[in-house]
Order: C-alpha cells, then sequence, then structure tokens
C-alpha cells in the first residue's frame, strides 16, 4: 500500500484488523509501509459489545482476544485498545491528559511512570493466578516498590546473540562474540538505545551495568565503539533481520528467543547464547493507571485473565515469548516449549547471574541514549 495512505483509510484498516478480517502481520506490514503512526489509533471492542467498560494502553499486536479469553466470556467482548510505539511516548500521551485503565510497560520503565504519579499500587491478593507467577519476577526492580506491587508480569524473553554454526566459530559463547574481528560487516544488534548499552556495560566489567560509576562509561563508549565497527547495519524489523542471518548477510546478531523457532522452521541452523556474562532478560506487563476512565473490578478480572495458563499458550503459539505464570508450560505444546529453550526457563529466572533488565537513573538514561547515538553516528 503506498505512502500517501490517508488516515481516514488506515483507521479502516484498524478496524478490519480489529474485527478480524486482516491478519497481524499484514495489519502491521501495510502501516509500517504507509508511515501511519500507531501512538493515537485505539480499537474498540472486536465484539462490539457495550458490557466491556475497560481501557488497555499497549503494543501493537497485543489486541488478540485468545490472551484474555476468560475476561471476553464475562464482559461479552474485549477492552477498548490504545496503541502506543514505545513506552516513552506512552509515558508523555498520559502525563499531557490521556486516560486509560491498564497499560502495559516492561519492568525497567516502571519507576519512572511511578514517579511520574501515573499509576497506583496492585492488590495482588485479588488475582487468582497470581501465585503461580514465577517468583523470580516478583523479585525483579519495578515490580514492587517500597512494599507494594505496581507491575504484574505477564510476558518475557531474552536479548542474547544468535549465530550461525555453520558460519562462525565458537569457542566460548560470550557477547565477546560481536567484538571478533574476524566477522567485521557481518554483525547486527537490536537499533535500541537500552540494550546496546546495557551489552556493551557488560562486557567493558561494569560492576552494576544498570548503575554505572563515572570511570565506567568511557569504558563502556569503547566497548559500544568497538562493537559498532563490526556492524553491517542495527536492525528494526525482526523479519529482516532473520531473513539476513538465513542468506548469510549476517553471521550473528543479537535476539530474542523467537529466532530459534523462525529459523528451525526455516530449515536454517541457529544457536541461541547463554552467554558465559550472564542472560539479559526482559520482563514486561501489566500496571494498573490512576484515575482510570473505566471499572476497576474488571480491570483486575482482565490482568487475572492474562495470567492464566489458557493466556500463556496463546501467547507462546502467537508470540513466541514465555508467560509469567509457570503452570502455562505444563499445558504448552512440548516442542514449542524446547524450542524456544524455555524448558530452561525456571533455571534462567532464578539464576544469579541473569541480568534483568533494570529501571536506570535518568542521567544515566540520557547519557547512555546519547552515547548510544554518537557511536551509531559512526557507522
Amino acid at each position: 500500500m503506498p505512502k500517501s495512505l490517508s488516515r481516514r483509510r488506515a483507521e479502516g484498516f484498524v478496524r478490519d484488523y480489529a474485527a478480524g478480517r486482516v491478519d497481524r502481520r499484514r495489519f502491521l506490514k501495510t502501516l509500517a509501509a504507509a508511515g501511519v503512526g500507531l501512538g493515537t489509533m485505539t480499537m474498540g471492542a472486536r465484539f462490539g459489545a457495550a458490557k466491556p467498560n475497560l481501557t488497555y494502553y499497549t503494543w501493537a499486536s497485543y489486541d488478540n482476544p485468545s490472551f484474555h479469553n476468560a475476561y471476553v466470556k464475562k464482559n461479552g467482548g474485549t477492552p477498548n485498545y490504545a496503541i502506543f510505539a514505545d513506552e516513552e511516548e506512552a509515558l508523555q500521551r498520559v502525563r499531557n491528559g490521556y486516560r486509560a485503565d491498564v497499560a502495559h510497560p516492561c519492568t525497567s520503565n516502571v519507576l519512572r511512570w511511578h514517579d511520574a504519579g501515573i499509576i497506583k499500587p496492585v492488590d495482588v491478593s485479588r488475582l487468582q493466578y497470581w501465585p503461580d507467577v514465577y517468583d523470580g519476577f516478583k523479585k525483579v526492580r519495578g515490580v514492587e516498590i517500597d512494599g507494594q506491587f505496581f507491575h504484574v508480569p505477564w510476558e518475557w524473553g531474552n536479548s542474547s546473540v544468535a549465530y550461525r554454526p555453520d558460519k562462525i566459530e565458537v569457542k566460548e559463547e560470550s557477547y565477546g562474540l560481536l567484538l571478533d574481528e574476524r566477522y567485521k560487516g557481518k554483525m547486527s544488534a537490536f537499533d535500541n538505545s537500552e540494550e546496546v548499552p546495557i551489552m556493551s556495560a557488560i562486557l567493558a566489567g561494569a560492576k552494576d551495568p544498570f548503575t554505572l560509576t563515572e570511570d565506567e562509561y568511557p569504558k563502556v563508549e569503547a566497548v559500544m565503539t568497538q562493537l559498532n565497527a563490526n556492524m553491517r547495519y542495527y536492525w528494526t524489523d525482526a523479519t529482516e533481520m532473520q531473513q539476513s542471518l538465513a542468506s548469510g548477510e549476517i553471521v550473528a546478531t543479537t535476539a530474542w528467543n523467537d529466532v530459534v523457532k523462525s529459523m528451525a522452521d526455516a530449515g536454517v541452523p541457529v544457536k541461541y547464547m547463554t552467554p558465559k556474562e550472564g542472560i539479559l532478560t526482559w520482563v514486561c506487563g501489566m500496571v494498573l493507571m490512576k484515575d482510570g476512565p473505566g471499572d476497576e473490578n474488571q480491570a483486575y478480572e482482565f490482568m487475572d485473565a492474562m495470567l492464566s495458563p489458557e493466556s500463556g499458550v496463546a501467547l507462546m503459539e502467537n508470540f513466541y515469548y514465555g508467560h509469567s505464570n509457570r503452570k502455562t508450560l505444563d499445558q504448552a505444546d512440548p516442542e514449542l516449549v524446547k524450542g524456544l529453550a524455555l524448558d530452561q526457563a525456571e533455571e534462567r529466572i532464578s539464576d544469579p547471574k541473569t541480568h534483568f533488565f533494570e529501571p536506570q537513573a535518568n542521567d544515566q538514561r540520557e547519557r547512555l541514549i546519547a552515547m548510544f547515538e554518537k557511536v551509531k553516528a559512526g557507522l
């Protein structure tokens, strides 16, 4: 579809998607090709029922009814959906007056939302499935703040290195592979101002990559510069990255768990590292917004439906992500669980070497963003 797609046509396309007449891949591909922003689009309930009284502020494509089927059955339809492109956009929009009931940030951003005064504590005693959430997730910074829970973990995954074992020699699994000059121009990394700097901080030997000391910043920049010199490109489209990995244009890249299943389905040999430095793990989920316009009881019904094993199986099958409910794995396809390396979930979550993405002080966050942009400009 041409980039001149009008907003009216775009909104019509969104309605077609919400009604189930357009699949998720075509929806995202078409809007991206058209250059249409998602931040201001709101999708109504798929089934047009009047009873649902809830607005869910989330990422694109998370409006799948199978993710919260119990809520749909009880309330006769899905919530309204408001879509954001990233958490910073969502934060600023709420600060400027937008109101929703439940939102979907990741743990590394919850403290910023809390400090902005836009979220409220979650009474986890009202969530049937809360006891089944991995204990390790409940301890991640940003989930609990000052003795109260502000975040309900839902989906999670790893940020590690995927590589072609038929095209690359790896003696020891380490993020340091991305610095190997033998493969200069054949590496890639996710174009993300949180992931690359933190990975660079780990390689620089930072004691705590999420709380750097002044003398560690130059070391991080040096590693980031070395990594940058090896890059073929920084990816923003996972499909494009996987195509490059399959063709051999790149032989190693930072990636999420889903790359393992996608490449296996395509018959491409790919290994996914558990680096000696400890794997990076992200956790996203739900927060209760202050002054939400909808029914708070429905907000709890929605969050509990999302935590059910039924929801988790749908999440794994649709997105290839892990689910926060440990009992989900008992109901999921064992081959899918193994293919996504989620059979190692408990070990990775509880491993003291696992690096969960954590909130950073604003000055560090801004400083690393500026550093990353400066280094990338030299590519």
